[in-house]
């Protein structure tokens, strides 16, 4: 089956994530049947780590503040979470999946 992606609603969660005068620090991009679709966007790091499960695939992007007092500089980061669960043929498509989310990112 064919994997489909909210292309806007990814994009959106991605400039939200990029931008300064944004509070949002992380987005998660999950599956939704054969849709990716943005899952969740939020602040607090905790919540985050919520949304990766044993049996999910799911990608997430990330801003990280680096530095001391004096410098200060944001770091991004996209992460693919592939569980210990999931099964060989979802776990191989992960590949061609992360290369679609990759094009909107």
């Amino acid at each position: 089956m064919a994997t489909n992606i909210d292309k806007e609603a990814i994009r959106r969660a991605y400039e939200e994530v990029r931008a300064d005068s944004s509070d949002t620090e992380w987005a998660v991009f999950k599956f939704e049947g054969a849709n990716i679709v943005c899952a969740a966007k939020g602040a607090d790091f905790a919540k985050f780590q919520e949304h990766f499960k044993e049996d999910d695939r799911a990608f997430g992007y990330i801003r990280i503040q680096m530095g001391d007092e004096m410098s200060k500089r944001q770091k991004f980061l996209f992460l693919t979470w592939v569980g210990p669960s999931v099964g060989v043929i979802k776990r191989a498509k992960m590949s061609t999946d992360k290369a679609m989310v990759k094009e909107i990112i």
